[in-house]
């Protein structure tokens, strides 16, 4: 879902799905990553949202790095291959969702999205919280995403699914869960588990991005007509030439 008033759908919509490797076919990931492209002001940004396979508690569990490494090596080869083209692809690749990430700084799985040159801006490096599975990282050849102070969590049970909402939610649990409900020993232990399966067990992250470089591009025209005003004419060598010009002119 997009906000029409700020952002507009431009035109790429799809899955991915890995090629052929040696005219063979290679296994899929385990979640079909969705790509699609937006403009907001003077930016054209992919996103690509995956949801990367889990499989075991390791924090290196090798198919995991693995898939990470496939879906980012294929973004990032296909946006370096496409810095030159002026067909309207984007220079700028956002990859977000769930990485299954276990830590920051040491494990593979962050090593496999810096290996094909895909960085964590600090904001979201820096986020106070107990977990890292969900990540946001950019693959931007040219410095052209540049984030603002701004980025965060939301925490949706803030505003909906309240703590002290528990018991407006009693009647529902006992209906859509009844053994559940009659084995608690705490309904309200209960119902924070259970509403993270109405809305999600995540939280999402966000972060904000520059998009109006307007002043930016009038400063740089500006100085540039300045500098062509007052630039003077190179007159070194237009003696020879005007007193040629001159005889000509006699002679005529």
């Amino acid at each position: 879902m997009f906000d029409t008033r700020k952002v507009k759908f431009d035109g790429l919509a799809g899955e991915l799905v890995l090629p052929p490797k040696k005219k063979k076919p290679m296994l899929q990931w385990a979640r079909s990553p969705f790509i699609c492209a937006f403009r907001a002001g003077w930016r054209r940004i992919s996103l690509c949202s995956v949801h990367i396979f889990y499989g075991t508690k390791d924090p290196n569990d090798p198919t995991r790095v693995a898939e990470i490494g496939d879906v980012a090596g294929m973004l990032a080869k296909r946006n370096l291959d496409r810095q030159d083209t002026a067909d309207g692809e984007p220079d700028n690749v956002v990859l977000l969702g769930d990485f299954n990430v276990f830590h920051q700084e040491g494990d593979k799985t962050m090593a496999a999205l810096e290996r094909h040159q895909f960085f964590i801006p600090e904001k979201i490096r820096k986020l106070v919280r107990n977990k890292c599975y969900d990540q946001i990282a950019f693959h931007d050849p040219r410095g052209r995403l540049r984030p603002t102070t701004k980025a965060g969590v939301f925490d949706f049970v803030g505003s909906v699914f309240r703590d002290e909402d528990s018991q407006d939610y009693m009647k529902e649990m006992k209906r859509l869960v009844p053994r559940l409900y009659q084995r608690s020993g705490d309904h309200k232990k209960l119902y924070r588990q259970w509403r993270t399966f109405q809305i999600s067990d995540h939280c999402p992250l966000w972060i904000e991005l520059q998009i109006d470089f307007a002043s930016n591009y009038l400063a740089v025209r500006s100085g540039r007509r300045k500098a062509r005003r007052n630039r003077k004419i190179d007159t070194t060598n237009a003696g020879p030439v005007i007193r040629r010009l001159g005889r000509l002119h006699a002679e005529n």
